[in-house]
């Protein structure tokens, strides 16, 4: 997964550094190194809760929908 998000932000021309990924298993640890805004889902695998700090909400939740829009409130520039 690490090497798929490189690949798809050189083709969208996305700097990594402000990109979110979002994960639950360990098998998402190397995408969440690659960006700069790693997430670990409420439902994930406790060394990605020990890990990352930041948290979504469970995923039968909405858990990544709230990740997205708290993301988006947060990068918003005024008018």
């Amino acid at each position: 997964k690490g090497s798929a998000v490189r690949h798809v932000a050189d083709l969208l021309k996305v700097d990594l550094a402000n990109s979110m990924g979002v994960g639950d298993s360990s098998g998402d640890i190397p995408m969440l190194e690659e960006v700069g805004f790693p997430v670990a889902m409420a439902n994930a695998a406790p060394e990605l809760l020990e890990h990352y700090p930041n948290h979504a909400g469970h995923v039968d939740e909405c858990g990544v929908v709230l990740a997205l829009e708290s993301a988006l409130q947060h990068t918003e520039t005024p008018e």
